[in-house]
């Protein structure tokens, strides 16, 4: 029943299959490991979805949500799916746009001050 078996170990010792065994391990430890990508944040993208970074962090300045990897695709698709509303309230590229977002950026310092003001105090 298990002939195919008992015919591949037959033809091989232990101390062959050891070595070819090693063969292949040896290979393994040369490939270095994979690097990690980096991505980083474009300051054009404040502007087209709203984000913006906060503590190495993409924080979506509308609904405070933050999202790990800052790539274009990650921000493009959160600001389409929950914020549709605001590519027409906002047109890309005009006054309109460049206004709410600098109060959403400095509604959010206001935020970021009330935290670590306490902080700041309790400390002096």
């Amino acid at each position: 029943m298990y002939e195919w078996l008992k015919r591949s170990s037959e033809g091989t010792s232990n101390e062959e299959r050891n070595a070819s065994e090693g063969s292949s391990n040896k290979i393994l430890d040369e490939c270095a490991p994979k690097k990690s990508k980096v991505y980083h944040f474009h300051q054009e993208w404040e502007l087209d979805y709203f984000f913006t970074m906060v503590k190495e962090k993409c924080c979506c300045l509308i609904c405070n949500t933050s999202l790990a990897m800052p790539k274009k695709g990650n921000l493009e698709r959160h600001f389409n799916t929950m914020h549709s509303k605001y590519q027409t309230d906002f047109p890309p590229n005009s006054e309109i746009r460049k206004s709410k977002l600098q109060a959403l950026k400095s509604q959010l310092k206001v935020q970021e001050n009330m935290f670590s003001g306490p902080i700041e105090q309790s400390v002096g």
